[in-house]
């Protein structure tokens, strides 16, 4: 019972990573759109180290594989509503089918995972 304890707070403590890495990467991309001088760029690089940072301690707990797939997801979904709501892009079906689908494939990969870990326990 102790070490179910011990590992849901590890994973927890993992998604907090992805969480985190997740900001992080939008920080970033926003900065490359918004920079002007050298020292937005060494504020974008700063940025970048941190989010890899926080990428590299959420494959500590999670499996690397879902840690990149919910990374690439939500970092193509913001960045695609980033382009259309602050940066006048404009938004298409087709565009919003496919980040849907990159939805459903990031919750499905979840589902996966959780129950590869059932069958484990």
């Amino acid at each position: 019972m102790l070490l179910l304890i011990v590992r849901r707070k590890k994973i927890s403590k993992g998604w907090t990573y992805v969480v985190l890495t997740c900001i992080f990467e939008l920080l970033w991309i926003y900065g490359f759109n918004a920079a002007e001088s050298l020292f937005h760029f060494i504020l974008i690089a700063l940025i970048i180290i941190a989010d890899f940072y926080f990428l590299e301690k959420a494959c500590e707990s999670i499996q690397t594989g879902t840690v990149y797939a919910i990374f690439s997801a939500i970092g193509t979904i913001c960045t695609a509503l980033m382009d259309t709501l602050i940066f006048n892009i404009e938004f298409s079906f087709a565009k919003g089918f496919f980040i849907a689908l990159l939805i459903v494939g990031v919750i499905s990969l979840k589902l996966a995972e959780n129950e590869t870990q059932k069958e484990k326990e």
